[in-house]
């Protein structure tokens, strides 16, 4: 089977009003639960997605002052307009015409300029439609990072779950890359196609999300189905209200779902989150009454031995 992948996500139950389109609202749903049960992984839009500038880069394709390499440029982009004639319905373009091969040999430098803003404004279009089109689903290398529990597991609330993926899935993920700079985009290039700006511009992040460690999942649908065995384990946060675990725990039982759970607690001595030994469905909720009874010290080391 070869090496397998470890990567971490963490969850928030999420709970909404789950509607019959006869009854109205009868009861309650959990994203989170209805994924664990069916065994995927929900995979979100980048408009949904927390950064302000994701997906965004600066879009570089200035007019060369050479005369020999602007020549060149213009048969790059007469290539590009003709490309676009051909995909325009796809690209969501207008059915206006197109200029032919011959009219961009005798353009001038000011109109070398304008047909290149054309060109940026098109594929700022192409980046727009790929962002409503691909899916992306967010990992991490680690699990112990405090941040992390309180913005995506609702302040320990939560959980995290462990996936040990499979080698053969290992060309969907790719890590992120962190700068300190908005990545320049060269699209010369990209209309060479030397370089696809598109699978690149998910990866950068400014460094101040460095913390995150992030791995990225891109796909064409909003569910990511992974093998029964890809799912290691799940951490329940120290603050998990009970009546949250009882219902993951009965989902998971109800729909043959097999793995092993730790409870994640802060660390006594370091800004770091701890996981107990390995539990049970049942011990896990034990520890969980007896946290709201208030015999069980939450940082004791004892009982999770």
């Amino acid at each position: 089977m070869g090496v397998m992948m470890i990567l971490y996500k963490f969850y928030r139950f999420g709970w909404c009003d789950y509607v019959d389109l006869k009854k109205g609202v009868v009861g309650k749903k959990s994203h989170l639960i209805n994924s664990l049960s069916d065994g995927y992984i929900y995979c979100s839009t980048f408009h949904h997605l927390n950064d302000a500038f994701e997906l965004k880069g600066t879009p570089n394709m200035e007019v060369s002052s050479d005369k020999l390499e602007r020549e060149i440029q213009k048969e790059k982009l007469a290539d590009f307009v003709m490309e676009l004639a051909g995909h325009r319905c796809h690209l969501g373009l207008d059915d206006s015409g197109y200029p032919s091969r011959d009219f961009f040999k005798n353009l001038s430098y000011d109109q070398l300029c304008f047909q290149v803003e054309f060109a940026r404004n098109v594929i700022n279009n192409i980046y727009y439609k790929y962002s409503l089109e691909k899916r992306v689903a967010c990992f991490t290398e680690s699990f112990d990072h405090e941040l992390m529990w309180g913005h995506y597991a609702d302040g320990m609330k939560g959980i995290c779950v462990k996936y040990k993926f499979d080698n053969e899935r290992k060309n969907s993920f790719e890590r992120v890359n962190y700068l300190r700079h908005v990545e320049n985009l060269d699209l010369w290039k990209f209309i060479d196609g030397l370089e696809d700006s598109f699978s690149r511009l998910h990866l950068f992040k400014s460094c101040t999300w460095s913390y995150e460690d992030e791995v990225r999942l891109i796909a064409d649908d909003e569910r990511y189905y992974y093998h029964a065995h890809e799912l290691e384990e799940i951490y329940i946060g120290s603050k998990c209200p009970l009546d949250d675990a009882v219902q993951l725990m009965d989902a998971l039982q109800s729909n043959g779902v097999d793995c092993s759970f730790r409870l994640a607690f802060p660390d006594s001595c370091e800004y770091k989150i701890k996981l107990s030994g390995r539990m049970s469905s049942v011990q896990i909720l034990e520890a969980l009454a007896e946290r709201d009874d208030g015999s069980l010290n939450m940082f004791g080391i004892n009982i999770y031995k």
